[in-house]
């Protein structure tokens, strides 16, 4: 591509000195390299005064004589080669100069690399108030893992059962001290096949596009630096340390964008959907690239997230606090975001292939989804973690007392003979019966409301208190 820009430029320039020189007409072959329209307005002219004159001008003025706009030329470019990932890692350097000028043989001194970075090395130092790792993502369906859903993750295994974490641009002082890492070259390839929705796909994956199904610290050498890195430190134990974001890139951009937060979620405890539209604006998920993201709370703290875990579509993000443990047949990582709960969320910072973006939205608070019942316990179940001696202990005598009663152990069930003292505020009986006069029974479950008493075969039946100031009894 590059190539071809390149010969647009410099096409009018060549066709000059050639014109001049063969004596040919300048609109012979203007068409055939630029669809800049080139005119000659000297057409006329004396051929051998034009080759005098040519053989004391300088190629390099010629080009500030033709018609030809380098500019409009220069523009003549499509949306996706400008968003490429291409041109974001390679600073607008073209495919086959990429090729040439990447890698392969440098082994020393400083260089800038496309690495495959564990969930938890990449956003340890992302992260503000949280030192709860990051954790792999262990897939049951082993297909979406391997897919377009997946991009900008990386993946160990091959049989697509887990998204190990993230591959992105590194700046090494020394190059050498990946020596003992995977290198990919352009000449690598890896070949994926995924059956989703009963379509089977096989895509090829060449060059640095391999890193997708590879080892955590493969790289591939890139050949200019890229808008924005982390920079890898190696500990004297052959440890990897890798920085926040650097680079001229690194600093997010501001956008309002409006988003829908739910407590209800096929894919975990709590989602948040931003309006697709807005979200596409800034991000383009047809065409740009996701590589990671962190959920922002007012106090400070963050949450890294994991694609098809947490991030879903790119504009969908769901996430599990402990409540739901499992999505599809796929484990879910709760103990990263449990301490979320009761804080409120002011902002999404997503790292695309097109730029850093923090996504400011309306404050959303992250409420506890306990719910508070009424229980009933047994006496030993309730006292069992006040410390009251013996709590727990039902043993006792089969022996009646005086009242007739038995003697079962410490905090066990109260039987009595006057059944009409048994009835107390603020304890339970294990059965509840409602007798009318009309000497009908009915075997009490719970109460709907005040008047709606719910009996132990389900019927909902209708219940008439009492009236004190006629006498009217209550009736069922």
């Amino acid at each position: 591509m590059a190539n071809q820009r390149l010969m647009k430029k410099v096409a009018p320039v060549v066709l000059s000195a050639a014109v001049v020189m063969t004596s040919m007409p300048a609109t012979a072959f203007a068409a055939d390299f630029s669809d800049t329209e080139v005119t000659v307005a000297e057409e006329s002219a004396d051929i051998e005064e034009a080759s005098a004159e040519a053989a004391d001008t300088d190629v390099v003025e010629d080009t500030e004589d033709t018609d030809v706009d380098v500019e409009e030329a220069a523009e003549d470019v499509t949306e996706d080669e400008e968003t490429s990932d291409e041109e974001l890692f390679s600073a607008e350097v073209s495919e086959d100069e990429f090729a040439d000028e990447a890698g392969d043989g440098q082994t020393e001194g400083e260089a800038y690399v496309l690495m495959n970075i564990p969930y938890d090395d990449f956003y340890k130092a992302e992260l503000k108030n949280n030192d709860v790792k990051v954790d792999t993502f262990t897939s049951a369906t082993k297909q979406k893992t391997r897919s377009s859903y997946a991009k900008g993750s990386y993946h160990v295994n091959s049989d697509g059962s887990d998204i190990t974490g993230v591959t992105f641009p590194v700046k090494v002082s020394d190059i050498s001290v990946l020596k003992d890492k995977k290198q990919i070259k352009d000449n690598d390839s890896v070949s994926i096949t995924t059956a989703i929705k009963g379509k089977e796909t096989t895509t090829e994956y060449k060059g640095k596009d391999a890193l997708f199904e590879s080892d955590s610290y493969s790289y591939y050498v890139l050949s200019k630096e890229p808008s924005y890195y982390k920079e890898l430190t190696v500990g004297e134990d052959g440890s990897f340390t890798f920085s926040a974001i650097e680079g001229k890139s690194a600093a997010p951009e501001t956008k309002q964008v409006q988003a829908e937060f739910k407590t209800k979620s096929n894919h975990g405890d709590y989602q948040l959907k931003f309006d697709k539209t807005e979200f596409k604006s800034i991000i383009n998920i047809d065409t740009d690239t996701v590589y990671g993201a962190v959920i922002n709370t007012t106090d400070g703290t963050t949450y890294g997230l994991c694609h098809q875990e947490n991030i879903w579509k790119g504009y969908e993000l769901a996430w599990s606090t402990g409540y739901t443990t499992e999505s599809n047949g796929c484990h879910l990582n709760s103990e990263h975001f449990e301490s979320m709960i009761g804080k409120t969320i002011d902002s999404v910072t997503y790292y695309a292939s097109n730029g850093i973006y923090t996504l400011d939205i309306a404050d959303v608070k992250v409420l506890d989804k306990n719910s508070y019942v009424y229980a009933g316990l047994t006496w030993g179940e309730y006292w069992s973690q006040e410390n009251v001696t013996a709590a727990g202990n039902v043993s006792g005598s089969d022996e009646k007392d005086s009242h007739n009663e038995s003697d079962t152990g410490a905090f066990d069930a109260v039987t009595r003979a006057t059944t009409n003292h048994g009835l107390h505020r603020g304890s339970y009986q294990c059965m509840a019966t409602i007798y009318t006069t009309e000497g009908n029974a009915y075997q009490l479950s719970y109460w709907k409301s005040s008047t709606e008493p719910v009996l132990a075969d389900g019927t909902v039946a209708i219940w008439t208190p009492a009236d004190r100031k006629t006498g009217t009894p209550a009736s069922i």
